[in-house]
């Protein structure tokens, strides 16, 4: 048993909460419900999760797994964030924001189009998930009407992803199809889990934007370490046909 001295010991009052906060959480609504309130409270969503992980919130109250209840509060408030964006007029370029965080790159390109999402993450050779000789794709999406099954291939970076776009498209009063790409290259030997993709994300939305006129200028300029064109293949939102495509 390993022991040690205590340098220095202080008392100090439990932790305060304000009482915005206090009153929301002790109503008789729904767990999903306080989430989207404590949300309008600009509250970020790190602290909702924690509150939520803590049992107090809802009618059954309960307490819930740390890593449970970051993927819960992006989905609750990423589907609340949906209803309001569907109604917002599309964005005028196409726009193209970028941010490198620990060994990950993510290219976010917005379309001048309806509610679509999808993320594509590619694990570089010599990665944790990723033996093989050449970058390996899992690819996650969700068409206007949103998604039902569980994003297992990506799993919580997958909400945390689609949140930071939602919450950027809901701050500016915009609609627009959404394709993210992931970029894992070689030195993220540990996972570190979602809040690298949230930070890195979130950090990408604050960037200036390059702007375009087409999809094909996009692709042409995108500065990907592998083939913009294999990522443009491997997409299921770009394979989608509108009538002024024909």
């Amino acid at each position: 048993m390993l022991s040690g001295l205590i340098k220095k010991f202080k008392l100090v009052d439990n932790p305060k909460i304000e009482q915005k906060i206090y009153k929301i959480v002790n109503d008789e609504i729904t767990a999903n419900h306080t989430c989207v309130k404590l949300y309008n409270l600009n509250l970020e969503q790190s602290r909702i999760s924690r509150i939520l992980s803590s049992g107090i919130l809802g009618i059954n109250k309960k307490l819930v797994p740390t890593r449970w209840s970051i993927t819960a509060v992006d989905d609750i408030l990423g589907k609340n964030l949906m209803e309001e964006i569907r109604n917002y007029d599309l964005i005028n370029d196409y726009l193209v924001f970028e941010n490198e965080y620990m060994h990950n790159r993510f290219f976010i390109i917005l379309m001048p189009d309806k509610w679509e999402f999808e993320q594509i993450e590619s694990w570089f050779p010599q990665t944790l998930w990723n033996p093989s000789q050449e970058p390996s794709l899992s690819v996650e999406y969700e068409f206007h009407k949103g998604r039902k099954k569980y994003a297992i291939k990506q799993s919580g970076g997958y909400y945390a992803a689609r949140f930071a776009a939602l919450d950027y498209l809901y701050k500016i009063r915009r609609q627009a199809k959404v394709l993210m790409i992931r970029e894992v290259y070689p030195g993220y030997d540990i996972p570190l889990g979602v809040w690298v993709v949230r930070e890195t994300t979130k950090q990408a939305f604050k960037n200036k934007p390059i702007k375009f006129n087409s999809l094909e200028e996009v692709f042409k300029n995108l500065k990907t370490r592998f083939s913009p064109e294999k990522y443009k293949f491997a997409s299921e939102i770009l394979k989608q046909k509108r009538i002024i495509d024909f």
